[in-house]
């Protein structure tokens, strides 16, 4: 069509030729809606989705109603075409006013904000506790509240799975020797004390008093069910397997949110080495009992096994055996039976590996329990007092000790002491976060008949596969205890006239090479 068909600019229009704008005006429109609503499909800002009712197009990714702008392109087309321009004009027109609008939806159309899930762990079966850091101080004072400790029970290996850290522990844990129940006689009299006493100063050369023993009188009868006490004094070995199953830091308040041990950090004569991450002990210390432990730290090694500290009369019916000597052997002291610090306190220095002294054993009809006397001593369970054998509760069933104290008792004697320390009726005490080099302990576990056992498998300290039958019940964790909120301090304040015949606090470090090593 060409330009002069169309008239003279402001001029009159031909009817017909107004029909023609009319329908050109029309398809351009629809032209226009169609690039429009394809654009917006394209950008995905419209979606195409089908109910009950028809086909309906939504507009993608809004959660709420949100105005869009809109282009007047009829509007657009009907005002280019009053004033007569082209219809390539009118077309270029229209294509930016399209454009105009999608860019504006596009502003328009909210940020969608990516939500990423968080990825889901395997959560491992912890064993849980209580960790309340404890202040260093050269003068414990006494916990007035026991934290509540739960101890998850090694679980058995699967498909073939490599064992896990509980598993190791458990694989670790020390034979269980039965002892067996009954009425003995428990403490000791004046006169064998004074013996001991005569003993000490001739033959050893040291300075014992009477007063050492007091605490050990009067005798009384004491009647206890039978139960299991382990064979060897608790490792280095062991008690790694301990520490790395509670985790990283566990040594420093990891046992009822106290101190467990000393590390190589804490005490350069320590053998237990802390790299941050994991515990070790070296190879030839492997087998020696584990020093510088707290009794909280004793505890709580027992309670991971199921199984518990003995009880103080528990402790001496083992060590004095079915016929009830003052020695775990008989009633005379033997040398070469124990390790103490004698005859030559400056060689005898250190502990020597578990199970050393088997003429030393004292046994029981299914097994021998080895230094019971000498080595290193070993935390009980009981709070200590001086004057508790005096008292009623002393006697009759199953003596537990007093329900408070400051000091727990410690029994048995150690490399550090003279051999009056190590006879099985002697008691010593200390508070529960003391840690000393020549201070160890052992586990002992309620005895139930082994038609209604399940054991542990375990695996002997000193090497070979053990009998399940020996290892005895998993009892359940005992109750936590009720601490004293005022307790009191019942020591009698230690001897200061003999140094050579008591333990000393600060020993001289163990040699690199275990002595007869």
């Amino acid at each position: 069509m060409s330009r002069q068909s169309m008239g003279r600019v402001g001029g009159k229009r031909r009817t017909g030729a107004a029909l023609q704008w009319t329908f050109i005006g029309g398809v351009l429109g629809l032209g226009c809606s169609a690039i429009f609503v394809l654009s917006l499909l394209i950008l995905g800002v419209l979606e195409l989705g089908s109910d009950t009712d028809g086909t309906t197009a939504e507009i993608a990714g809004f959660a709420t109603d949100i105005p869009l702008p809109t282009a007047d392109v009829q509007g657009t087309v009907d005002a280019l075409m009053a004033n007569n321009v082209s219809a390539s004009d009118v077309q270029l027109t229209v294509d930016a006013a399209v454009a105009t609008a999608i860019e504006a939806t596009q502003q328009a159309q909210p940020t969608q904000a990516v939500v990423v899930a968080p990825p889901t762990a395997t959560p491992l079966a912890p064993i849980q506790f209580t960790a309340t850091p404890v202040s260093d101080s050269s003068q414990p004072q006494p916990v007035t509240t026991q934290a509540t400790e739960q101890v998850l029970a090694p679980s058995g290996t699967q498909g073939g799975t490599a064992p896990s850290v509980d598993e190791r522990l458990a694989l670790l844990a020390t034979t269980l020797v039965v002892v067996d129940g009954g009425t003995f006689t428990m403490g000791t009299n004046t006169n064998e004390i004074r013996v001991a006493v005569d003993e000490c100063q001739q033959r050893d050369n040291a300075q014992c008093q009477i007063s050492y023993g007091q605490d050990s009188v009067p005798e009384h009868q004491v009647t206890l069910d039978t139960f299991q006490l382990e064979q060897f004094e608790v490792t280095n070995e062991q008690y790694v397997a301990f520490l790395n199953s509670r985790g990283p830091g566990s040594h420093r308040n990891g046992c009822s949110g106290q101190k467990c041990v000393d590390t190589a950090s804490e005490n350069e004569n320590s053998l237990i080495t802390f790299d941050s991450v994991n515990y070790d002990v070296s190879e030839f210390a492997a087998n020696l009992p584990v020093v510088g432990v707290t009794w909280w730290g004793a505890q709580a090694y027992c309670q991971a096994l199921g199984r518990r500290l003995p009880t103080e009369a528990e402790w001496e019916r083992a060590a004095r055996g079915p016929n009830n000597t003052i020695y775990p052997w008989g009633n005379e002291w033997v040398m070469t039976y124990a390790r103490t610090n004698r005859p030559d306190p400056t060689q005898n220095i250190g502990p020597l590996e578990v199970g050393s002294f088997p003429s030393g054993a004292v046994s029981w009809a299914n097994g021998s329990i080895y230094d019971m006397s000498g080595n290193v001593a070993e935390w009980v369970q009981d709070w200590y007092d001086a004057g508790y054998y005096s008292r009623p509760e002393a006697s009759g069933l199953n003596p537990q000790g007093p329900a408070t104290g400051v000091d727990r008792v410690v029994r048995g004697g150690s490399w550090d002491a003279v051999p009056f320390f190590a006879r099985a009726v002697h008691r010593q005490h200390f508070r529960p976060t003391d840690t000393y080099l020549w201070l160890g302990f052992r586990c002992a576990a309620d005895y139930v008949p082994e038609t209604a056992t399940q054991p542990l498998t375990t695996t002997d300290t000193t090497g070979g596969a053990v009998d399940p039958a020996s290892l005895g019940p998993v009892p359940p964790t005992s109750e936590p205890e009720v601490q004293p909120t005022q307790p009191v301090d019942a020591r009698p304040g230690l001897p200061t006239a003999a140094p050579s015949a008591t333990p000393a606090a600060n020993p001289t470090p163990i040699p690199a090479v275990p002595p007869g090593g």
